[in-house]
């Protein structure tokens, strides 16, 4: 059953729109006079709950879902019924859907998920409802109205007729003059907030980071942050055109693992939404130093920025994945074979990724190269090997398997150093090995440009002590099964690499069913961890524990953000998620368990998955387990991607409906992986570079 699935590996930062696993702000708006039998929900937003009219602006952060200045605003609503027993169990609900309509005609059918008669409170699937920008004669926007109406029956015959008008309305217009400009953020946010004595004013600035005076812009662009843990992982303050990975967003926003510091400003009020967003705008529109950004926060459409080609490094070597448009596709995945050129092995002891705003994943594998046709010659150096491949970017079946993991990211931008002097680590690529680039872009922008960068830092290889080995844990997702309007916490497993009974031998039987490999040393030194998930994830949790299952805490343990419980790992941002380095490495002990769990939603907090119905009345989509058992392709479970029924034509029922959520690469589909990097220590000595046992 093994396969490569979507994931990353090695030290990695991979990087739903409310960080912890705890319930998102919910308005119940009333809707009608009466109101015992129905209510509608609107999901993230705090509104008065007698509300009948809800009005937002394009690309305000308060209310519109989608965060962005596009033409539309976006609302996540969801009908909940029996709200109360003042009328009665509820028989039925309808809900007054134009032909047209495809948003409407999903909050109807997400009703159909909900048993009837209803005596106890119970809510739909949530759904996402669009309203659109009008237009003027002259072509300027104007605010344009969506009105949802729905009727409730009680068995007793009671009724409740209920309506809610959606307004949207132009994005708002930026009161003060100039625009975003770095002049303007360093006066108004960075010295306002943050200049202090003891913080970062001239006088003992934390870290080392001055943010009053001349040199602000270039103490923040382009450099590495200072605080060990961020350090290590290579995070920079701020990466032009790249706001997720830069590490400024990360403390203002209190994004932060172990040893990274705290919340900023510290000891005072959390910036403001739109404080946050204007970082956030300057940065991804290349961070200028001069340049002033027209209309503000919201005052002008969201486009992607173009991020220059990075230099190749000193002494390196550069791979570039050939840059194409993705034009109204809402994602795609494919790679590209490259070879990077060396004449020599090199151990590797940096990566550097760099891609677009936009980016779901970036992977780099390597071909294995074996002599698989035994003529003595490996099959990499064969003349006629690259002509087995297609050339430029293509469907990644094309290129079979055989490839290894080396590194990866969910992040535009991603710097790994191994420190190979410090720690004696590194990745060793053979003479010209063929590359892998496997890049999965979504499509938030309407010019969304698919494009990467891989720079690779060879070293000397008199440093390198103990080569690393790449940790991919993805068991966990063949029990990934989450029906319409529900939460789980089943994707859960252990890691296979570590776990073997160390008085009987026995390894565990899932892990050999699967093909994964058996544990290879009786100590490892475990140098990092992070979490790759998809939307619809809201919380990432690993923990050591001994044979018994009895959990190892340590003192460095992170802290639960939603209940406070203590875990070696957690991770509630699916996108950007904590990457934790542990230098020095933990040392686990070959038979204790390293294990992780995800915690999935399907239309409680976003949106619920939508997909193509195969059987009339039966939610599509099958888990990794239904799908083996039935003798399927274990891969190819997820329902058929839709929006509306024209995407179903043809297929099944012929109708778009709510789905299950399961396994499945695209990024409307769910997957639960622990990647990271560790070393075999060795049967004698000490296990960590520079004598430590």
């Amino acid at each position: 059953m093994r396969r490569a699935l979507v994931a990353v590996v090695g030290l990695v930062a991979y990087g739903i729109a409310f960080p912890a696993w705890a319930a998102p702000p919910v308005s119940r708006l009333a809707g009608g006079p009466r109101d015992c039998l129905t209510s509608l929900e609107l999901i993230g937003t705090e509104l008065r709950p007698t509300a009948r009219t809800i009005a937002c602006h394009d690309g305000a952060l308060a209310c519109d879902r989608d965060g962005l200045v596009n033409g539309r605003c976006e609302f996540w609503i969801r009908l909940c019924v029996a709200e109360g027993d003042a009328c009665g169990t509820v028989s039925s609900v309808s809900v007054d859907a134009a032909a047209d309509d495809v948003d409407l005609t999903m909050l109807q059918r997400t009703l159909e998920h909900v048993t009837m008669p209803a005596s106890a409170e119970t809510c739909a699937a949530a759904t996402t409802l669009r309203v659109p920008l009008g237009r003027r004669a002259n072509g300027s926007a104007r605010k344009a109205r969506k009105r949802i109406a729905w009727r409730a029956s009680a068995a007793g015959g009671a009724h409740d007729d209920d309506a809610v008008t959606f307004i949207c309305k132009p994005p708002v217009k930026e009161k003060r003059r100039g625009g975003i400009s770095f002049a303007g953020i360093q006066k108004r946010v960075l010295e306002k907030n943050c200049a202090f004595s003891g913080c970062h004013g001239t006088d003992n600035p934390q870290a080392g980071l001055v943010l009053v005076g001349d040199q602000v812009y270039e103490n923040l662009v382009d450099k590495v942050a200072s605080t060990s843990a961020a350090q290590f992982a290579g995070k920079k303050l701020v990466v032009p055109g790249a706001p997720e990975t830069s590490f400024l967003m990360d403390k203002v926003e209190g994004k932060l693992g172990p040893g990274e510091g705290v919340q900023m400003p510290s000891g005072r009020r959390p910036l403001s939404a739109d404080t946050i967003e204007t970082l956030r705008k300057w940065i991804l529109a290349g961070a200028p130093k001069d340049r002033v950004l027209a209309g503000g926060v919201v005052g002008e459409l969201d486009t992607q920025p173009r991020i220059p080609p990075p230099a190749p490094p000193a002494g390196g070597f550069q791979a570039h994945m050939t840059s194409f448009m993705l034009g109204d596709r809402p994602e795609t995945e494919g790679c590209q074979m490259v070879r990077l050129g060396n004449p020599e092995p090199i151990d590797v002891g940096a990566w550097e990724l760099v891609m677009h705003e936009g980016s779901h994943h970036f992977i780099l594998r390597a071909n294995r190269c074996r002599d698989l046709d035994q003529d003595g010659v490996n099959d990499c150096d064969e003349p006629d090997f690259d002509a087995r491949f297609p050339s430029g970017f293509a469907p990644c079946e094309q290129f079979g398997t055989g490839w290894a993991f080396m590194v990866g990211a969910q992040t535009p931008h991603y710097l790994v150093d191994y420190q190979t002097a410090e720690t004696g680590v590194a990745v060793r690529l053979r003479k010209n090995q063929p590359l892998l680039l496997n890049s999965h872009y979504t499509n938030p922008f309407a010019d969304t440009m698919a494009e990467v960068w891989v720079n690779v830092t060879p070293v000397d290889p008199a440093l390198v002590v103990h080569p690393a080995r790449i940790l991919f844990e993805e068991l966990a997702n063949l029990f990934i099964k989450v029906p319409p309007g529900t939460e789980s916490h089943a994707a859960t497993y252990l890691s296979c690499a570590f776990y073997a009974d160390p008085v009987t031998g026995r390894y565990d039987p899932l892990c050999e069913a699967a093909g994964e490999p058996r544990p290879t040393a009786d100590r490892y030194a475990f140098l990092g961890m992070v979490s790759h998930m998809h939307k619809r994830s809201g919380k990432f949790v690993a923990d050591l524990a001994s044979l018994d299952g009895t959990r190892i805490a340590r003192t460095d343990d992170m802290a639960d953000p939603a209940d406070g419980t203590s875990h070696l790992y957690v991770n509630t941002d699916y996108d950007d998620p904590i990457n934790r380095a542990f230098w020095p490495p933990i040392l686990i002990e070959k038979g204790q368990k390293l294990t992780y769990t995800c915690f999935h939603e399907n239309g409680v907090r976003s949106p619920v998955r939508l997909g193509c119905e195969e059987e009339a009345g039966v939610a599509p989509g099958k888990s990794i387990i239904e799908s083996v058992a039935a003798g399927e392709n274990p891969y190819g479970g997820a329902a058929k991607w839709c929006r509306t029924d024209a995407d179903c034509a043809g297929f099944g029922t012929g109708r778009c409906v709510p789905a299950n959520l399961v396994f499945g690469e695209l990024a409307d589909d769910d997957m639960c992986i622990l990647p990271g990097l560790f070393y075999d220590c060795p049967a004698s000595g000490p296990c960590v570079a520079g004598g430590a046992s």
